[in-house]
């Protein structure tokens, strides 16, 4: 059972020669002591009656400290199923909050108090090995947007560093009024701090932070403006699918854009990804692939995908001599590499790409930006206005928090993709 007792720390001398009087506790075989801001010298204690001698109101201030002895044993009778399961710095820092409570000390000050002593945890210190996990993972994207967030927090915070608990409600309103007064916009705001969010819900996951240091319950990240709607019509892709090219970079934008329209707005970097053994059920006739699924993980949200291949896709495919490669082998020279330095290329090359879509379409007179993310959203817009339902098309784009799609209880099933996929495309 845990113990306390008024204690005159010896080991310590200030410059006037004077020792802590402390609180002494005991809990499972290890001592702590716990300050009571009073120095005093070896005749003004007499440790056998745990009163002072020989001081100013010596009387009251024995009274004082035997009020917080007092309370600091009511304390641990009162918790003693609790107290078994801590360990004594935990229950040190309980008692501490106990003992500095007043009438008017609120229930969120004490949580606050005990959050501040108990989870000392570094942002960057934590953040940094949730970002080595995801370069690890080849989640490159993911590092570098942990990264931003983290980097940016710690700027706030005069370059210094802070502990997951410092990030308060409060904290993190000053965070958002510093940035609009930037002139960063919520947008910009949202991604720094989803990171953040991520980190400790994360760290309470792994229980080193505890849940009452979590400030996003009471504090909503601003909301994302909406952005203009980016899709072009049928009829410009199709335009686009129509122009001559010969063999070369801009030739293979073209095959990009119209690979992934044929499936279902796949991301172009699981388009860079996709390896000869994706192509499941395949069939081959003369050496052309004529027929087969392709199966991919999506980067973003490990959700996995199988799509049977249009007749276009299967003509993309073999431009490429997918029946020569290797089954490991990359199909698609985007370029892509599960390194940091990979990652680089890939934004290189996809920065190129998505320059070279602009210029296929100023050739079929569409002044818009084009990009890969367009075509992904095209392909929604469009099976929307052929009457493929919303649900539908949630889930074929793997909208993991779409609400339409989150009321149903099992996934639509892969006939009822392809479906909706052939009224697209064709």
């Amino acid at each position: 059972m845990a113990k306390v007792k008024l204690h005159l720390d010896k080991r310590t001398v200030n410059k006037e020669g004077k020792s802590p009087l402390v609180l002494q506790l005991a809990h499972k075989g290890k001592t702590r002591t716990i300050p009571l801001k009073m120095y005093l010298d070896l005749k003004q204690w007499k440790e056998s009656s745990q009163e002072m001698t020989g001081v100013p109101n010596s009387k009251r201030a024995t009274a004082t400290i035997r009020r917080k002895l007092s309370k600091a044993s009511d304390f641990l009778l009162q918790n003693s199923i609790e107290i078994e399961l801590m360990n004594i710095s935990e229950l040190k820092n309980l008692i501490q909050a106990d003992l500095i409570k007043q009438p008017n000390t609120s229930q969120i000050d004490v949580e606050n108090y005990i959050n501040r002593k108990i989870n000392k945890i570094f942002l960057e210190e934590y953040g940094g090995k949730i970002i080595e996990r995801f370069k690890k993972a080849g989640r490159f994207g993911n590092a570098n947007a942990y990264k931003g967030g983290i980097t940016q927090v710690i700027k706030f915070n005069n370059d210094k560093n802070l502990y997951l608990s410092d990030i308060t409600v409060s904290f993190l309103k000053d965070f958002e009024a510093h940035q609009l007064g930037k002139g960063n916009s919520k947008n910009t705001i949202g991604a720094y701090l989803r990171p953040i969010r991520a980190i400790m819900n994360q760290a309470i996951k792994e229980k080193i932070l505890s849940p009452t240091a979590y400030p996003f319950n009471a504090y909503s990240i601003p909301i994302n403006k909406r952005t203009k709607k980016r899709a072009v019509q049928k009829d410009i892709i199709l335009s686009i699918r129509k122009i001559l090219l010969e063999k070369g970079a801009l030739r293979n934008a073209r095959n990009y854009l119209l690979f992934i329209f044929n499936n279902r707005g796949i991301n172009l970097i699981d388009v860079a990804k996709i390896k000869k053994n994706q192509i499941v059920k395949a069939k081959y006739e003369n050496n052309k692939l004529i027929a087969g699924r392709l199966e991919y993980t999506r980067s973003k949200t490990n959700k996995d995908f199988s799509i049977k291949l249009t007749e276009e896709s299967l003509v993309i495919l073999n431009e490429y001599n997918i029946y020569e490669k290797g089954k490991e082998e990359l199909i698609f020279p985007i370029g892509f590499e599960y390194t940091e330095k990979g990652r680089r290329n890939y934004n290189q090359n996809r920065k190129r790409i998505n320059k070279r879509l602009k210029t296929l379409a100023e050739m079929v007179g569409f002044e818009e930006n084009m990009t890969t993310y367009v075509i992904r959203h095209s392909w929604a817009t469009i099976a929307k206005r052929n009457g493929v339902s919303v649900s539908v098309i949630g889930e074929s784009l793997g909208h993991e928090d779409y609400k339409v799609t989150e009321t149903y209880l099992d996934s639509f099933d892969n006939d009822t993709l392809d479906d909706a996929n052939d009224i697209v495309v064709s």
